[in-house]
């Protein structure tokens, strides 16, 4: 089966601009996905995502939504909408259902974009992981699936680039095959 993801793929060495946004984006994602409750609405996921990123002092520079359902849909356009995750939704969350929920940022001001995303599926306690990858940076010489994230291999893999004055960081919409 495939899943989405969105990491960031280093090709250099991050500013500390950067590394300050990842390290709220991360932050943000936990919170989100702490908040995937069964029996729950999805909007606390996306009320989790705004304290964060708002109490970051990034409230002016994220989206006012964090992510949607996924269904048997496929690339380029793997959203199955509705529906989407923002404050408010009152859609109580169940078992079996399956997101992409995201924490993005794209501060104008900067310059800068940074996000994170994975694919989860409720479960009866909270959530499952359909990525096998953690929350965090891919270096270019990682190995994923057995297959070394070249420069290449992440330029065909990256849907939106995030590149100013730093040119080192590629954020990465991946679909990711996983064995399963």
């Amino acid at each position: 089966y495939t899943c989405c993801i969105e990491r960031p793929i280093l090709i250099g060495r991050p500013s500390p601009a950067r590394h300050a946004m990842f390290a709220v984006v991360k932050e943000a994602m936990a919170a989100m996905l702490a908040a995937f409750v069964p029996g729950g609405p999805l909007g606390a996921v996306d009320t989790a995502h705004r304290q964060v990123l708002d109490a970051a002092g990034y409230g002016t520079h994220r989206y006012t939504a964090c992510g949607y359902s996924l269904g048997a849909t496929f690339r380029p356009s793997w959203m199955d909408v509705p529906p989407m995750i923002y404050a408010g939704n009152p859609l109580i969350l169940e078992p079996g259902m399956v997101f992409f929920p995201h924490a993005m940022l794209g501060d104008s001001d900067s310059g800068l974009a940074f996000g994170l995303g994975d694919s989860v599926v409720v479960t009866e306690t909270g959530f499952e992981s359909l990525s096998q990858l953690p929350l965090d940076w891919i270096r270019r010489d990682d190995v994923i699936g057995g297959i070394t994230a070249s420069l290449e291999a992440a330029n065909e893999a990256a849907c939106h680039v995030a590149c100013t004055d730093e040119a080192m960081v590629i954020v990465a919409f991946l679909h990711c095959a996983l064995a399963g």
